[in-house]
Protein backbone atom coordinates (compact mmCIF):
# COMPACT_ATOMS: atom_id res chain seq x y z
CA UNK A 1 0.00 0.00 0.00
CA UNK A 2 1.18 3.59 -0.86
CA UNK A 3 0.27 5.78 1.97
CA UNK A 4 0.91 9.47 1.17
CA UNK A 5 1.91 11.12 5.10
CA UNK A 6 0.92 14.90 5.11
CA UNK A 7 3.00 16.35 7.99
CA UNK A 8 5.02 19.39 8.63
CA UNK A 9 6.91 18.56 11.79
CA UNK A 10 9.61 16.32 12.24
CA UNK A 11 7.84 15.05 15.39
CA UNK A 12 5.74 12.98 12.87
CA UNK A 13 8.90 11.03 11.76
CA UNK A 14 9.02 8.06 14.32
CA UNK A 15 5.49 7.28 12.90
CA UNK A 16 6.28 7.94 9.38
CA UNK A 17 9.39 5.87 10.07
CA UNK A 18 7.11 3.25 11.45
CA UNK A 19 5.08 2.78 8.90
CA UNK A 20 7.62 1.95 6.37
CA UNK A 21 9.96 -0.06 8.64
CA UNK A 22 7.63 -2.17 10.55
CA UNK A 23 4.22 -2.02 8.43
CA UNK A 24 5.98 -2.46 5.15
CA UNK A 25 3.92 0.45 3.58
CA UNK A 26 5.78 2.72 1.39
CA UNK A 27 5.70 6.43 2.72
CA UNK A 28 6.12 9.59 1.04
CA UNK A 29 6.18 12.33 3.41
CA UNK A 30 5.01 15.77 1.84
CA UNK A 31 4.71 19.32 3.66
CA UNK A 32 3.14 21.54 1.26
CA UNK A 33 -0.64 22.10 -0.29
CA UNK A 34 -2.08 19.22 -1.97
CA UNK A 35 -3.95 19.97 -5.02
CA UNK A 36 -6.10 17.20 -6.52
CA UNK A 37 -4.20 17.13 -9.60
CA UNK A 38 -0.76 16.18 -7.80
CA UNK A 39 -2.87 14.00 -5.59
CA UNK A 40 -3.73 12.22 -8.75
CA UNK A 41 -0.28 11.86 -9.70
CA UNK A 42 1.07 10.56 -6.68
CA UNK A 43 -1.59 8.00 -6.89
CA UNK A 44 -1.41 7.26 -2.60
CA UNK A 45 -3.48 4.27 -2.19
CA UNK A 46 -4.63 6.00 1.57
CA UNK A 47 -3.63 9.56 3.02
CA UNK A 48 -2.48 10.43 6.79
CA UNK A 49 -2.81 14.13 8.12
CA UNK A 50 -0.16 14.45 11.35
CA UNK A 51 0.67 17.93 12.39
CA UNK A 52 -0.10 19.37 8.78
CA UNK A 53 -0.13 22.90 9.13
CA UNK A 54 -2.92 22.84 5.30
CA UNK A 55 -6.23 22.48 4.76
CA UNK A 56 -7.32 20.19 2.56
CA UNK A 57 -9.71 21.36 -0.44
CA UNK A 58 -13.24 19.57 -0.84
CA UNK A 59 -11.92 17.97 -4.51
CA UNK A 60 -9.02 15.87 -2.53
CA UNK A 61 -11.72 15.16 0.58
CA UNK A 62 -14.22 13.88 -1.76
CA UNK A 63 -11.61 12.17 -3.84
CA UNK A 64 -10.29 10.36 -0.68
CA UNK A 65 -13.33 10.32 1.09
CA UNK A 66 -12.89 7.66 4.00
CA UNK A 67 -9.41 6.88 3.10
CA UNK A 68 -8.04 10.17 4.68
CA UNK A 69 -7.51 10.36 8.37
CA UNK A 70 -6.21 12.93 10.34
CA UNK A 71 -3.76 12.63 14.09
CA UNK A 72 -5.14 15.14 16.63
CA UNK A 73 -4.07 16.04 19.80
CA UNK A 74 -7.16 16.41 21.57
CA UNK A 75 -10.32 14.87 22.41
CA UNK A 76 -12.27 16.19 20.13
CA UNK A 77 -15.16 18.02 19.24
CA UNK A 78 -13.11 19.87 21.79
CA UNK A 79 -10.11 21.96 20.87
CA UNK A 80 -10.12 21.79 16.72
CA UNK A 81 -7.94 23.67 14.83
CA UNK A 82 -4.54 24.77 16.29
CA UNK A 83 -2.59 24.53 19.47
CA UNK A 84 -4.93 21.61 21.17
CA UNK A 85 -2.84 21.25 24.09
CA UNK A 86 -2.62 24.04 25.43
CA UNK A 87 -6.42 25.03 24.86
CA UNK A 88 -7.24 21.81 27.16
CA UNK A 89 -4.94 23.50 29.39
CA UNK A 90 -6.54 27.07 29.40
CA UNK A 91 -9.95 26.53 28.70
CA UNK A 92 -10.09 23.75 31.41
CA UNK A 93 -11.19 20.89 28.87
CA UNK A 94 -10.28 17.52 28.52
CA UNK A 95 -7.29 16.38 27.96
CA UNK A 96 -6.86 13.04 24.89
CA UNK A 97 -6.31 12.18 21.03
CA UNK A 98 -8.25 11.82 18.29
CA UNK A 99 -8.00 9.74 14.95
CA UNK A 100 -10.75 10.51 12.29
CA UNK A 101 -11.63 10.81 9.09
CA UNK A 102 -11.31 13.89 7.63
CA UNK A 103 -14.44 16.37 5.67
CA UNK A 104 -14.93 19.41 4.32
CA UNK A 105 -14.67 21.26 8.15
CA UNK A 106 -11.97 21.87 10.30
CA UNK A 107 -11.79 18.58 12.58
CA UNK A 108 -15.14 18.19 11.77
CA UNK A 109 -14.77 14.69 10.74
CA UNK A 110 -16.50 11.11 12.05
CA UNK A 111 -14.49 9.90 15.20
CA UNK A 112 -12.51 6.61 14.29
CA UNK A 113 -10.75 6.30 17.49
CA UNK A 114 -10.10 8.23 20.76
CA UNK A 115 -8.19 7.82 24.22
CA UNK A 116 -8.58 10.32 27.07
CA UNK A 117 -5.22 11.28 28.90
CA UNK A 118 -4.90 12.32 32.41
CA UNK A 119 -1.84 14.94 32.71
CA UNK A 120 -1.47 17.06 36.24
CA UNK A 121 -1.01 20.35 35.88
CA UNK A 122 1.96 20.32 38.58
CA UNK A 123 4.02 17.74 36.86
CA UNK A 124 4.08 18.98 33.65
CA UNK A 125 5.35 21.71 31.39
CA UNK A 126 3.54 22.94 28.15
CA UNK A 127 6.12 20.72 26.46
CA UNK A 128 6.26 17.61 28.47
CA UNK A 129 2.04 17.76 28.05
CA UNK A 130 2.61 18.10 24.64
CA UNK A 131 5.25 15.10 23.99
CA UNK A 132 3.15 12.63 26.08
CA UNK A 133 0.01 13.29 23.77
CA UNK A 134 1.84 12.63 20.65
CA UNK A 135 3.04 9.27 22.25
CA UNK A 136 -0.25 8.36 22.67
CA UNK A 137 -1.51 9.13 19.70
CA UNK A 138 1.20 7.36 17.39
CA UNK A 139 0.53 4.07 19.97
CA UNK A 140 -3.04 4.92 19.38
CA UNK A 141 -2.42 4.49 15.21
CA UNK A 142 0.37 2.07 15.60
CA UNK A 143 -2.21 -0.50 17.40
CA UNK A 144 -5.00 -0.27 15.38
CA UNK A 145 -3.65 0.56 12.07
CA UNK A 146 -3.85 -2.50 10.03
CA UNK A 147 -8.19 -1.69 11.23
CA UNK A 148 -7.81 1.94 9.72
CA UNK A 149 -6.17 1.05 6.94
CA UNK A 150 -8.73 -1.87 6.07
CA UNK A 151 -11.75 0.34 6.67
CA UNK A 152 -12.81 -2.00 9.47
CA UNK A 153 -13.67 1.12 12.32
CA UNK A 154 -16.89 2.62 12.04
CA UNK A 155 -16.94 6.60 12.44
CA UNK A 156 -18.59 8.17 15.07
CA UNK A 157 -20.22 11.90 14.36
CA UNK A 158 -18.95 14.39 16.68
CA UNK A 159 -21.50 15.55 18.85
CA UNK A 160 -21.62 18.69 20.77
CA UNK A 161 -20.64 21.76 19.97
CA UNK A 162 -16.86 21.55 21.39
CA UNK A 163 -14.08 24.39 20.93
CA UNK A 164 -12.24 25.74 18.13
CA UNK A 165 -8.92 27.59 18.23
CA UNK A 166 -6.89 29.28 15.88
CA UNK A 167 -3.39 31.04 15.56
CA UNK A 168 -4.96 34.43 16.72
CA UNK A 169 -5.94 32.78 19.66
CA UNK A 170 -2.46 32.28 20.74
CA UNK A 171 -1.31 35.38 20.14
CA UNK A 172 -4.05 36.62 22.61
CA UNK A 173 -2.19 34.52 24.82
CA UNK A 174 1.07 36.18 24.25
CA UNK A 175 0.02 39.05 24.86
CA UNK A 176 -0.89 39.17 28.19
CA UNK A 177 1.02 36.48 29.33
CA UNK A 178 4.91 38.19 29.64
CA UNK A 179 7.41 35.73 28.68
CA UNK A 180 5.14 32.68 27.22
CA UNK A 181 6.71 29.89 26.64
CA UNK A 182 6.35 26.45 25.63
CA UNK A 183 8.69 25.38 28.66
CA UNK A 184 6.80 26.95 30.92
CA UNK A 185 5.05 24.73 33.89
CA UNK A 186 1.42 24.51 33.43
CA UNK A 187 1.05 25.41 37.14
CA UNK A 188 2.86 28.66 36.31
CA UNK A 189 0.84 29.20 32.95
CA UNK A 190 -2.68 29.06 34.59
CA UNK A 191 -1.99 30.83 37.51
CA UNK A 192 -0.75 33.71 35.30
CA UNK A 193 -4.12 32.93 32.44
CA UNK A 194 -6.52 33.31 36.14
CA UNK A 195 -4.65 36.59 37.10
CA UNK A 196 -5.03 37.97 33.64
CA UNK A 197 -8.97 37.47 33.34
CA UNK A 198 -9.41 38.48 36.39
CA UNK A 199 -7.88 41.79 35.67
CA UNK A 200 -9.75 41.67 32.98
CA UNK A 201 -13.00 41.70 34.34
Amino acid sequence: MKVLFLTNNDNTTPLSQWLQDSAGEAVPRFGAPLPLSLASKLRPDFIISYNYRHILGPDVVEAYRHRIVNLHISLLPWNRGTHQNLWAWLDGTPHGVTIHEIDEGLDTGPILLQRALHLDPAEETLASSYRKLHECVQELFQTHWHQIRSRELPGCPQFGPGTTHTSNDLRRVEAVIPGFSWDVSVAELLNAWRKCKHSNR
